[in-house]
């Protein structure tokens, strides 16, 4: 088992390792931007001319994009949908299957067990969020 173990920490290291080399550190880089936002309006409170607030504004507007690129992180990493698979072995010792065949009555059961119409189908495809992760199934939703 420590030999399987140690594999899937090789083999998870790789993707960790490559995603910091070909795209860089976003937390590194909003905090090299915070950084020199604040070495520019120390500049800009000493001397108060044009090109040190111009200078401001800049650093000020790379401060943004790091920013949103930092979100746009925390937002696929919000949005990833896991499966009944990834899900805590916790959770799924709760659910008893005499406490389910209680919950649903035969009108419900008909309606899960009921063939899909063309256009539910296309709803649901239509309603996946474009800003979501692809998650360990492979599907984004």
């Amino acid at each position: 088992m420590a030999a399987l173990w140690k594999k899937f920490f090789k083999l998870k290291q790789g993707p960790h390792w490559w995603n910091r080399q070909v795209f860089g550190d976003i937390f590194q880089w909003v905090r090299d931007a915070k950084d020199r936002v604040d070495v520019a309006e120390t500049i800009y409170d000493r001397d108060l001319i044009l090109e040190h607030r111009d200078l401001l504004h800049q650093e000020y507007a790379v401060l943004n994009q790091t920013l949103s690129i930092e979100e746009g992180f925390w937002k696929q990493k919000a949005d990833s949908r896991w499966d009944l698979l990834s899900a805590p072995t916790q959770s799924l010792d709760l659910l008893r299957p005499n406490i389910i065949l209680r919950l649903l009555m035969e009108d419900d059961n008909l309606a899960l067990n009921r063939n899909l119409l063309i256009h539910e189908v296309r709803e649901a495809v239509f309603s996946i969020d474009a800003d979501s992760a692809v998650g360990p199934n492979g599907f984004s939703s």
